[in-house]
């Protein structure tokens, strides 16, 4: 008995379903036909990228900087990235949001042997 109810209440739940897509139900429940305009644009053509400016921590000091996304984008995560691949000295002191901005920070501490050139980067959402 209890198989019988549960794939009753699955047909009811499927064909809920179905008459919910379509255009004018119940007249019309061909929900494939659906010509309903899309809420909005698809995610990844809103997906970007925005590099900061590059930002040297002098020897034995520390600095940082930030990567700001667009007017009415939202952030989604960042990263910090040193502009070239010998980072020996090069170390990460914090990251994140800024308070109240839709930017992302990094702040590096240089205990190397010369000054290094880093930047902040923002993966954002624009609408």
């Amino acid at each position: 008995m209890n198989r019988f109810a549960y794939l009753a209440a699955g047909a009811a739940l499927a064909t809920a379903f179905v008459l919910s897509c379509s255009d004018d139900s119940p007249p019309d429940v061909d929900a494939a036909a659906c010509d309903c305009p899309a809420a909005e644009p698809p995610i990844p053509a809103r997906i970007m990228t925005v590099r900061g400016p590059d930002s040297v921590v002098p020897l034995d000091n520390d600095g940082g900087g930030s990567a700001t996304c667009p007017t009415g984008a939202k952030l989604l995560s960042g990263g910090c990235l040193p502009d070239l691949l010998a980072t020996t000295g090069l170390v990460i002191w914090g990251f994140g949001k800024v308070d109240g901005q839709e930017a992302f920070y990094c702040r590096w501490r240089n205990d190397g042997t010369q000054p290094r050139t880093v930047y902040a980067e923002a993966t954002c959402l624009v609408p």
